[in-house]
Order: structure tokens, then sequence, then C-alpha cells
């Protein structure tokens, strides 16, 4: 993570009162950790995609692939390659700590709202448990109905490929995929209001 990223994010995280922590608190979990390498961070993927995509940030400005395009879900599968994109994934995955995220349970109560927002094709942050651990992905758009179950397509910041998809069934609010079966514990972000006060960048 570069250091003006670093200080960036020290600073926003601490002016926007996140946490009990103080500055030193905070500033020495930020250096510290941001010298690890960007695996399993899901989360800081996944919420540059989906700000990249809704025109939260612009990661095209931040940083761009050796042929000039801008980053798009495929090329985020690879982030080693670019430092500059690794800071940007590490700013937002550091955030995760002390920022209070808008998080919604996925149940039987709320599955309703997660699909209506796929069917506008409104991007959502998804985690979930499974049978090897937590992650989290973005959830792209309605697919189809299929013996009551919703399919939705999503991007998997630990996948080769661009999309997977998830099965919600309409009458319980229960979550499997194929990639990590049953899912549980889930729960999901549709309001990405939470992040401008960080933003790192702007038009």
């Amino acid at each position: 993570m570069t250091k003006k990223d670093k200080d960036k994010l020290i600073k926003r995280l601490y002016s926007g009162k996140y946490a009990k922590d103080t500055y030193a608190e905070i500033r020495e979990y930020v250096r510290g950790e941001s010298h690890k390498l960007w695996e399993g961070s899901c989360y800081g993927m996944s919420a540059v995609v989906a700000l990249n995509r809704g025109k939260k940030i612009h990661a095209r400005k931040y940083c761009k692939s050796k042929r000039g395009e801008p980053y798009t879900l495929r090329y985020l599968d690879l982030p080693e390659n670019d430092k500059r994109v690794m800071s940007l994934i590490n700013y937002y995955q550091l955030s995760q700590t002390y920022m209070q995220r808008k998080t919604i349970d996925c149940n039987k109560k709320t599955c309703s709202r997660l699909i209506k927002n796929a069917k506008k094709n409104r991007l959502q942050i998804f985690g979930f448990s499974h049978s090897s651990g937590d992650h989290e992905i973005v959830l792209k758009k309605y697919v189809k109905t299929k013996k009551g179950y919703v399919w939705i397509s999503a991007y998997d910041p630990n996948g080769s490929k661009e999309e997977i998809y998830i099965k919600i069934n309409k009458k319980t609010g229960k979550v499997k995929s194929s990639e990590y079966g049953n899912m549980y514990d889930c729960e999901f972000i549709d309001d990405f209001s939470i992040f401008d006060a960080i933003k790192i960048n702007r038009k």
C-alpha cells in the first residue's frame, strides 16, 4: 500500500469518527497491516469492484492495465501485477475494521429486497460463511427463477472466471452455490453511502 494512500486512509477513518480508537491506534493498525499481501482481501476487492461500477470511485483514473484499458472485473482478478491496484484494494480492505457498514442479514424476510435489487441490476456486496471460512462477493444481476430458486450472477474475487451464480430459496431465504455449497450467516450491503467519507478519489 502506498504511503499516500496509507496517510489518506488514517486521516479519513479518524476524521469520520468510525471508532473510539485514538489517531495513534488507527495509524498503528493501518501501517502494521498495509505491508501484507493482498491475499484474503476479498472484501477490499469486492468493494473496489462495486464502487467503481457504481461510479462511487474512479478506478480508471487511479490505475490502468498495461494496455491502457480501465480495470474491469477480470483485471481485478490479478492485482498482484500492479502495485497501484493493490494499494486501492488494500485501502478499502483495511477500512473494514473501523467502518460501521450498513449490512442487512439475508433471511426469509429480507431476501425479497436482495432479489428486487438484483432485478434492477443494483450491485450488492454479499458476505457469507461456508464450510471453509468466510467470504465476500459482489452480486450483479438477476438471471432466472427455476424450481423455487432465484439465480443471481456474481463476481467472485477468488475465481478465475468472471461470474459465478448463487441460488436463493424464495420460501426459506437460504442461499447456496456450486462453488461454496450452502451459505450461512449471509448479509449484504446495498447502501454504499457509508463509503463516501473515505472515498479515495473524486472526479
